[in-house]
C-alpha cells in the first residue's frame, strides 16, 4: 500500500453553536462588589458578541494524504469555544495540540515517522 502525506494544515472553522454560559455567571445585583465587577465585564463582552464584534472558532489539524493514488483529508477532533480575538500565539499552541492529536491518527491508518520526516523536508 502506497501511503504519502502531502500537507498538514492550520484549519479553522466558524464554531456555530458555542457555550457562552461562562459570561453568564456572575451575579450582577451581588453584594461582593469583585463578582459585581466580572458581572459587568462579562456583559460588555456579551454585548460585543452579540454585536458581532468577536465570534468563536474552532481550530484543527488537517492532513491531505494519499493512499495508493487517492486524495484523502484526514482531521483531528478539534478545540472549538475559542474566542476569535484570543491572539495568534494561542492559535499556534491549539494548532501544535491539534497537530499530535492528527499524528497520532496518521500512524493508526499506517503512516510511519519517515512519512512525517519527508514532510518537513
Amino acid at each position: 500500500m502506497s501511503l504519502i502525506i502531502e500537507r498538514i494544515d492550520f484549519d479553522e472553522v466558524f464554531d456555530d453553536i458555542p457555550d457562552i454560559s461562562y459570561l453568564e455567571q456572575y451575579d450582577e445585583n451581588s453584594k461582593d462588589v469583585e463578582e459585581r465587577k466580572y458581572s459587568q465585564q462579562d456583559k460588555e463582552r456579551l454585548e460585543a458578541y452579540y454585536n458581532d464584534e468577536w465570534h468563536f472558532i474552532g481550530i484543527r489539524a488537517k492532513a491531505e494524504i494519499r493512499i495508493n493514488g487517492i486524495s484523502q483529508e484526514i482531521i483531528s477532533s478539534g478545540l472549538y469555544g475559542i474566542e476569535s480575538d484570543s491572539g495568534k500565539e494561542y492559535f499556534n499552541e491549539v494548532f501544535e495540540e491539534q497537530k499530535e492529536e492528527l499524528h497520532e491518527l496518521l500512524l493508526e491508518i499506517g503512516f510511519n515517522e519517515k512519512d512525517f520526516e519527508d514532510l518537513e523536508k
